[in-house]
C-alpha cells in the first residue's frame, strides 16, 4: 500500500555433471514459457475488425414502400448531414480555442506542464487537446497522443483520471466507447500503435478496477522515492499484461532501485511483487525485440537500467541467503520459477546493444554460469548451483535461436571471439 508520506521512502564455466539423484529443472513451472502471449494478443486484436451493421429489424414508415420511405430517407439524410456539420464545427471550435493542438502535443512538456498545474481547467484543456489528436486519421499523431496519455497517467494518476472523467461527462460520452472509436474498422496497425493504444485505453477505462485504484494512490509520490515493497499492491492488482506493462512504468518512475534484497528477506523469492514484476519486464523486452532495432517503445527510459537493478537485487539476495533458505530453494521447484524469469532477463540485457550502455556493466559482461559461481560459491550451495547452471542448458540455446544477439551486444562479441579463436 502506498502511504501518503511517500517522500520519506527510503565463456560460461563448464557445469559439472549433475548427480543422478539431483533434481533437474525440466519440470519447473514456467520453464517452457519462452514467449509472451501479449504479442499474440496484439496481433489478434489487429485482425479483429469492428463490424457495423446498417440493417435494422425495426420497421417504421421509412422502411415501408411508398411515400413514407422517401420521407424517412430524406429525414435520415438531413439528420446525418446535420450531425456531420455539428461534429466538424465542434472540432474546429476546439482547434481554434486551443491553437495548434498537434504542436502542443508534440512539444516536450506542453501537456505535462498543464497537468503539473493546480488549475483544473488546465488539466481538462490538456485532455481536450489529447483527445482531438487521438481521434485523428493520422496514425503517427495518434501514437503521440497515446504516449502522452500513458505518461501523464503515470506522473499524475489522480489528476488524469479526474480530468478525463470530467471531459467525458461534459461531452456525455463513455470513455470505453471513445477509445474504441480510435481504432478504425479494417485498419492495419503496427505493433507499436497497438501496444500504445492498449496502454492508453486502459489508463482511461470507464471501469475503475483494482489496478486503477492502486495506481491513483501514487498521486502524492515523487520521482525515485519509494521502496520496492510500495509496489506490491499495484503489481498484485494487475489483472493482465496490459496492467503489468503500465505498472512497470510506475516502478520505473517511483522506485529508488536499491532494495530488492530487503524485499526478498521479508517476502521470499516467491514474493508477489517479485513474480509479477519479472513477468512485466519480460513482456516489455519481448515487445521491444519484436520491433526493428531502431524502434524504441519504452516510454520513460529503456528497461535496461530497471532490469539491471532487478537482476542485481536478486543475485545479491541469493548470495546473502542463509543455508536453510538456499536448501529450501533447491528443493522447491515452485520457488525456482522466478529464476527462470531472471535467466531470461539476463539473456535479454546481454543480447541487447546500445551505444549508451551495456559494455561496462559486470552483470552484462558476465555469463549466467559466472554469475551463478560468483553468487553461490560455497560447498553448501553445490546442489542449487548445479540446478541454476542447468537453466543455461535448458533455455540458452532456445533463446539464442529465437532471439539472435544484436550486433556488438555482449553475446555477439563472445560468439565472434569464440569463432575467431577456433579459426586460428
Amino acid at each position: 500500500m502506498v502511504n501518503n508520506d511517500c517522500n520519506d521512502a527510503g565463456s560460461r564455466p563448464r557445469a559439472q555433471e549433475i548427480p543422478d539423484d539431483s533434481p533437474t529443472v525440466d519440470d519447473i513451472p514456467g520453464i517452457t514459457r519462452i514467449s509472451s502471449s501479449f504479442l499474440d494478443e496484439l496481433w489478434e486484436d489487429n485482425s479483429t475488425n469492428v463490424y457495423t451493421s446498417s440493417w435494422s429489424s425495426n420497421y417504421t414508415m421509412s422502411n415501408l414502400p411508398g411515400p413514407g420511405r422517401n420521407l424517412g430517407n430524406f429525414y435520415s439524410w438531413v439528420g446525418a448531414s446535420l450531425e456531420r456539420r455539428l461534429t466538424k464545427r465542434a472540432e474546429q471550435a476546439a482547434v481554434k480555442k486551443y491553437g495548434n493542438v498537434a504542436s502542443v502535443l508534440k512539444s516536450d512538456w506542453g501537456i505535462y506542464d498543464k497537468f503539473m498545474s493546480d488549475d483544473v481547467k488546465e488539466h481538462e484543456k490538456a485532455c481536450e487537446i489529447v483527445l482531438i489528436c487521438a481521434e485523428s486519421d493520422d496514425a503517427n499523431l495518434q501514437v503521440d497522443a497515446f504516449v502522452k496519455i500513458e505518461r501523464s497517467f503515470v506522473l499524475h494518476p489522480l489528476k488524469v483520471r479526474t480530468a478525463f472523467q470530467n471531459v467525458f461527462e461534459r461531452r456525455k460520452q463513455i470513455a470505453d466507447v471513445v477509445t474504441l472509436s480510435w481504432k478504425r474498422p479494417g485498419g492495419e496497425y503496427t505493433v507499436k500503435w497497438l501496444f500504445l493504444y492498449k496502454l492508453a485505453s486502459r489508463c482511461l477505462a470507464s471501469h475503475q478496477g483494482e489496478f486503477v485504484k492502486a495506481a491513483t494512490q501514487f498521486y502524492v509520490c515523487k520521482y525515485s522515492s519509494l521502496n520496492f515493497s510500495h509496489f506490491e499492491e499495484l503489481l498484485v492488482s494487475c489483472a493482465d499484461a496490459t496492467d503489468l506493462l503500465i505498472a512497470v512504468q510506475f516502478v520505473a518512475w517511483y522506485w529508488h532501485r536499491n532494495d530488492v534484497n530487503d524485499y526478498v528477506q521479508n517476502r521470499g523469492f516467491e514474493g508477489p511483487a517479485i513474480v509479477k514484476f519479472a513477468i512485466g519486464l519480460i513482456t516489455h523486452w519481448e515487445v521491444h525485440f519484436s520491433q526493428p532495432e531502431a524502434t524504441s517503445l519504452f516510454l520513460f527510459s529503456p528497461p535496461f537500467y530497471l532490469t539491471m537493478s532487478f537482476i542485481y537485487g536478486m543475485m545479491l539476495s541469493l548470495k546473502s541467503s542463509v543455508t536453510n533458505v538456499v536448501n529450501e530453494l533447491f528443493q522447491d521447484n515452485g520457488q525456482l520459477t522466478v529464476w527462470v524469469d531472471v535467466f531470461k532477463l539476463h539473456h535479454f540485457v546481454r543480447r541487447y546493444y546500445s551505444k549508451l550502455f551495456g559494455k561496462e556493466y559486470p552483470l552484462v559482461s558476465k555469463s549466467w554460469g559466472e554469475l551463478c559461481l560468483e553468487n553461490l560459491p560455497k560447498d553448501e550451495h553445490t546442489n542449487l548451483r548445479h540446478k541454476m547452471l542447468h537453466l543455461e542448458d535448458v533455455l540458452g540455446g532456445v533463446m539464442r535461436k529465437r532471439l539472435p544477439p544484436q550486433i556488438d551486444s555482449a553475446i555477439d562479441r563472445e560468439e565472434k571471439a569464440k569463432s575467431d579463436s577456433v579459426s586460428l
